[in-house]
């Protein structure tokens, strides 16, 4: 991992990315920052000063060398000699407890991944510059996902749906995949479970993904569109006054699977592992965004 002080500063994982990524540096009062960086559920997260900078699945990188090196286990790390940055480190000693989580399931055939129920991480985050025996200390810390959480018995599903637009015919997905019928509603609970999407579609094409949420009495709760111009860009009704553009991160064989997720009053998205879409409803300025996101999913539509 390379994170880089230029203005703005970026970040670069090799094997995975294809060139740095910028992002922005959270606010610190005293000019120091602290950074966790954790491994889990085949993703590599960085924060800083308790802000999410960096969210990278390597598990469903397209690039082999990405997944092969990172799903290797980890015993021990080396601060290269070019890194003049780091003044102090140490491992996070984890507690936990367990929560367990309610699940609704997708109407049809179920082809989702089994996952475990989660619980919320309590980690002290604070360091000690000057402590000389951090390093050489070991702690057994304890193993937890992407979202500082930790499995339980409690079950739920991760639902994909095989989506490639324009398309006259149904696209034939792997045994994981569920192709979806547009202008049908799906049982599906967002606020529980992530959503992936497939496609296939190129910048430039016009092609775009139209996916609306629901309430139970089948009110809209969301009203996500990513439309392949090139750039491509995307757009959240009620949230935003303008489409915004972003980069399409790499894939070797044309294929681009999606990931949505809303958690913590936040939308989501990553593309082939990369965070592409990151807006938080619960912050808007727009009484009909903060209303509409906040209501329970209960249903999806894939527009026509």
């Amino acid at each position: 991992l390379k994170i880089k002080f230029d203005d703005p500063p970026s970040y670069f994982l090799a094997d995975c990315m294809n060139k740095k990524k910028e992002f922005e540096l959270p606010s610190s009062e005293d000019g120091e920052n602290i950074w966790r960086m954790t491994k889990a559920d085949g993703r590599i997260m960085v924060h800083c000063n308790g802000e999410e900078v960096i969210n990278i699945s390597f598990a469903d990188s397209t690039k082999s060398a990405c997944r092969e090196m990172w799903s290797a286990d980890t015993v021990a790390i080396e601060f290269l000699a070019v890194d003049d940055a780091s003044d102090g480190y140490r491992p996070v000693r984890t507690r936990d407890e367990t929560v367990k989580r309610k699940r609704k399931r997708g109407k049809g055939k179920r082809k989702g991944k089994k996952k475990g129920g989660k619980s919320k991480d309590g980690a002290d985050t604070t360091m000690e510059k000057d402590n000389e025996d951090q390093g050489m200390e070991e702690t057994a810390a304890t193993e937890t996902s992407v979202d500082d959480t930790e499995t339980t018995d409690a079950t739920e599903y991760t639902y994909t749906y095989t989506y490639t637009y324009g398309s006259t015919e149904p696209t034939e997905g792997p045994a994981d995949m569920m192709v979806p019928e547009r202008s049908s509603v799906i049982d599906f609970d967002l606020d529980e479970t992530p959503l992936e999407i497939k496609t296939t579609s190129l910048p430039g094409s016009g092609d775009q993904i139209r996916v609306e949420f629901l309430t139970e009495g089948g009110d809209p709760a969301g009203n996500l569109k990513i439309k392949f111009d090139d750039p491509p860009s995307y757009f959240l009704a009620d949230c935003m006054n303008k489409k915004k553009e972003f980069e399409l991160p790499s894939s070797e064989d044309g294929e681009n699977i999606w990931r949505m997720t809303k958690a913590d009053g936040r939308i989501i998205v990553h593309c082939n592992g990369e965070e592409v879409i990151n807006i938080s409803f619960a912050d808007s300025t727009k009484s009909a965004c903060r209303e509409m996101w906040s209501a329970d999913t209960v249903a999806i539509e894939f527009l026509a």
